[in-house]
């Protein structure tokens, strides 16, 4: 089985809700964020903070930006790439969602996979979302 197999089998929970399927935003800042919620605030939704934002806005920003994005129809999920300080940084942080890169090592992302699993944070891949320019 390979690692991408291993990784689903792990996050079944997600077959309920594929995540993947929704309508995914790219968003800089909260002002962006919460003007793109208000306007599909009736369909479920992705909003995927930017990479390049995050590592100058900080794990800090992220986590107070998640806690206003806490409804059922909004998922908020950090782009991280991969970044393995950052990555740990907003595990540690509690962040509940996270995308990360394909790119990273299996023996790298097993360990991700399996921190991430201890501390109930769901993991996705980036390459896997549809998102909307």
């Amino acid at each position: 089985m390979g690692i991408f197999e291993s990784f689903n089998r792990c996050n079944k929970k997600n077959d309920l809700m594929n995540i993947y399927e929704h309508q995914t935003f790219k968003v800089s800042d909260f002002a962006e964020a919460n003007l793109i919620s208000k306007k599909f605030k009736k369909e479920r939704i992705n909003l995927l903070h930017k990479y390049e934002a995050i590592i100058w806005q900080g794990p800090q920003y992220v986590k107070v930006t998640n806690e206003k994005f806490k409804k059922k129809k909004i998922n908020y999920i950090a782009e991280l790439k991969d970044d393995i300080g950052l990555i740990l940084s907003l595990i540690n942080s509690k962040i509940k969602k996270i995308a990360i890169s394909k790119k990273i090592k299996n023996e790298t992302l097993l360990k991700i996979l399996s921190i991430a699993k201890n501390e109930e944070i769901e993991i996705y891949f980036v390459e896997d979302f549809n998102i909307e320019e």
